[in-house]
């Protein structure tokens, strides 16, 4: 019978031990509670005790061992809730600064509390995701900063961050250090539209200072200093970039990312632009680069499912983007147009901003709020601040001013062309006018033989009017519409003039000579194709 006790002893003091040795690992006095419960029923304690001349009677070890048991176990936990903070801390900080920026100085500014009466609210329509949504997913914020004329998309979902486009060359260290005040230190995902230097000018600062887990890059190129120094940022980084392909799905967070396109290769730069939706619960996000109608039938002609609680609108709210069947298979609510203050290419254009509005998609614009703040809850939607309310379309009013738009246009100054003679290098960050890079210009089919007006005057009938130029002015065939200037009127500081918007080259006497504002001058060939004006005019092939 005592070697039977004995071995119960023994069997009971191990089990013990071995949970105090857990448990050291968790609490240190759990472990020593449960190792001092172990010591109570060790046969070998028990006989030292004994031969001192004391002895420990059952009736007392047993319920001490029962105490000191569980009362290890009750400070001790086997298993710990997760620090919150350090889960979520990511997420807070996304939150705390998001900001509304009408210049680089106010687009780092940390941004005050919104109050509840200009909150706007979307209720998610989509059955089908809110079946697969998990309540306890991270919210998913998307930053539409304010660039001036150009692009830049910031998404933050469950402490994952992803970049879509970086602004102009100017734009690159203001949009580091308003990453830095999100808290990113890594980026899952860069994606660069397309290689317009409104669009990447400022992603080879990102590139270089982020860590980047995947740069997206469409498949074309674009021979402009600004694009080398993207792809030269890389080479240094060691990364490769991944081509889009239609279709293709990833994870940011718990949001779905799905490429719709480019679906095709595409003569005209802005049709190769990445087509991305973000999915987030029931809410879905559109983010559509400058691609233009041609892409938009594309995707829509392949099938895929484009219905958008929100769409970033293409092309800066060109005219040759946002066609009526493209917007109706959208069917969005809420539309975030990123432009310039007083532009040179008249972004917002009036057609666009009817078709918003006879829609009752409700516009938010950077060249009048700033950076646009979106969140969404998986379920519904919450901005920053009220939506616009003056569909005040760009375009100029008349005088000597053009609308000076083109079918593949950037918006920000080119580092090549910026080093010439007459840049616009210091083109005011207000204004987001700036030196166009070269680019690959669409055939025209599109284009007018005059050049568009508007007044930018909300109708009596609540649409946006323009008013046509009653002087017709000629276009340059299979090129961008520019102004028609006399010989005489040239200055004749150099044999050769630039047009700093697109980086074609004219004869000082061409009559498609652009606006004053958008030359630079030249006195050889040579020194013009130097600075980056290496696509001859057609009609005066210089």
């Amino acid at each position: 019978m005592k070697t039977v006790k004995n071995i119960v002893l023994w069997l009971v003091s191990v089990f013990l031990l071995l949970m105090a040795a857990v448990l050291f690992t968790e609490s240190i006095h759990g472990g020593l509670l449960m190792f001092a419960a172990a010591m109570l029923c060790n046969p070998l304690v028990l006989k030292l005790i004994a031969k001192g001349g004391k002895k420990i009677k059952p009736y007392f070890s047993i319920p001490a061992v029962a105490v000191l048991f569980f009362t290890a176990i009750l400070t001790s936990p086997l298993e710990t809730q997760p620090d919150k903070e350090q889960t979520y801390g990511q997420k807070t900080d996304v939150m705390e600064t998001a900001g509304q920026a009408e210049s680089d100085s106010v687009l780092l500014a940390e941004q005050e509390e919104i109050p509840e009466e200009k909150r706007v609210l979307s209720e998610a329509e989509n059955s089908d995701a809110a079946d697969d949504w998990k309540p306890e997913a991270a919210e998913l914020t998307v930053h539409y900063l304010d660039v001036g004329q150009g692009d830049c998309m910031l998404l933050a979902c469950d402490g994952e961050y992803m970049l879509i486009d970086a602004g102009g060359n100017s734009k690159g260290t203001a949009v580091q250090n308003y990453l830095t005040k999100q808290g990113v230190e890594t980026l899952k995902y860069v994606i660069g539209t397309h290689p317009d230097a409104d669009h990447v000018g400022g992603l080879d600062v990102i590139i270089y200072k982020f860590d980047c887990e995947t740069v997206i890059l469409p498949d074309v190129s674009k021979d402009t200093q600004t694009y080398r120094d993207v792809l030269d940022t890389m080479d240094q980084k060691g990364y490769k970039s991944t081509l889009p392909a239609a279709g293709q799905e990833f994870m940011l967070g718990s949001a779905v990312c799905t490429i719709l396109g480019p679906r095709a290769s595409y003569e005209d730069a802005n049709d190769n632009s990445v087509v991305l939706l973000v999915t987030h619960g029931t809410n879905r996000f559109l983010f559509m680069g400058d691609a233009e109608a041609e892409a938009e039938e594309d995707i829509i002609r392949g099938g895929a499912d484009v219905k958008a609680d929100v769409i970033k609108v293409g092309h800066h709210g060109s005219r040759y983007s946002s066609s009526q069947s493209f917007l109706d298979a959208v069917a969005p609510s809420y539309a975030v147009i990123s432009c310039g203050e007083d532009n040179s290419y008249g972004h917002p254009h009036a057609d666009t901003l009817n078709k918003l509005r006879s829609m009752g998609v409700e516009v938010f614009r950077s060249d009048e709020q700033g950076t646009v703040t979106a969140v969404s809850d998986g379920s519904r939607i919450t901005w920053n601040s009220a939506p616009s309310q003056s569909w005040k379309a760009g375009e100029p009013t008349g005088g000597s001013q053009t609308e000076e738009d083109g079918r593949s246009q950037s918006g920000q100054p080119d580092k090549e062309s910026s080093s010439g003679q007459g840049s616009a290098a210091g083109d005011s960050a207000q204004t987001g006018d700036g030196v166009q890079t070269g680019n690959t210009t669409g055939n025209g089919a599109g284009d007018s033989a005059g050049i568009d007006r508007a007044d930018a005057a909300v109708s009596t009938q609540g649409s946006v009017q323009g008013t046509d130029n009653p002087q017709e002015q000629p276009q340059e065939e299979g090129g961008d519409a520019e102004a028609v200037q006399p010989p005489q009127e040239a200055v004749q500081t150099g044999h050769y003039i630039g047009n700093k918007n697109n980086d074609r080259l004219h004869k000082a006497s061409c009559s498609y000579l652009p606006d004053e504002k958008n030359r630079a001058y030249f006195n050889t060939r040579e020194e013009a194709v130097a600075a980056g004006f290496d696509i001859p005019c057609k009609k005066c092939n210089p």
